[in-house]
């Protein structure tokens, strides 16, 4: 039988990139992550889709922080704009 542990760790780890508050929960030797979720349902993570899920996590993060592009004043308020200063 693989080794595996529960740590407060992984707890966070699940709560954070999972947004699951797991009933139970093991680390295995792998690297996966098993999780029991308050519905009952089972999830068993590789540790590849662990690494997808915070790459993604990741990419999405600085996203948010990069500023929006400005958009550009649209025809009808360029030519109402000129109109006014004539």
């Amino acid at each position: 039988m693989p080794e595996k542990t529960q740590t407060k760790k992984d707890q966070e780890y699940i709560k954070k990139f999972l947004n699951i508050d797991p009933l139970c929960w093991a680390r295995y030797q792998d690297g996966s992550l098993a999780v029991i979720a308050e519905s009952g349902q089972k999830f068993k993570f590789s540790s590849d889709q662990l690494k997808q899920i915070e790459e993604k996590a990741a990419a999405a993060a600085r996203a948010a922080k990069k500023p929006a592009a400005k958009k550009p004043a649209s025809s009808a308020s360029r030519s109402k704009s000129k109109t006014a200063k004539k």
